[in-house]
């Protein structure tokens, strides 16, 4: 049982070692910059939004 634990517990630590590379990759694409009209009429634009959350 303790092998099992221990071997998902090892995928698992893979797994969030990959994504967190990935996250960290520069080479990934930027957001593209559109221009967004929302329904009271104002516009937004994504190059506003970078950086939130």
């Amino acid at each position: 049982m303790r092998i099992l634990i221990s071997g998902i517990s090892l995928i698992l630590l893979s797994f969030i070692s990959s994504a967190q590379q990935l996250a960290d990759d520069d080479s990934l694409p930027l957001l593209p910059a559109i221009t967004l009209k929302m329904a009271d009429g104002s516009t937004n634009q994504t190059q506003d939004l970078l950086g939130q959350t």
